[in-house]
């Protein structure tokens, strides 16, 4: 299971496939508890979705207006 589930939407960091770095930015949506994750993995140039691939989430991004 992932480390550093978060707890409000938004785009947040996050390593994959058990990386040592984070190397995709993903966008938690929906409601909480049922949260869905949409993201991009740098590394291998794709998109993916849902947290079975993501070992850690970092911190939140911060969005500008």
């Amino acid at each position: 299971m992932a480390k550093n589930l978060p707890k409000e939407t938004g785009f947040y960091w996050a390593k994959t496939d058990g990386m040592q770095w984070f190397n995709a930015i993903v966008q938690v949506y929906g409601d909480s508890p049922f949260f869905k994750v949409i993201g991009w993995d740098h590394r291998r140039e794709k998109t993916f979705s849902g947290i079975e691939n993501i070992s850690e989430f970092g911190n939140k991004i911060q969005e500008q207006d």
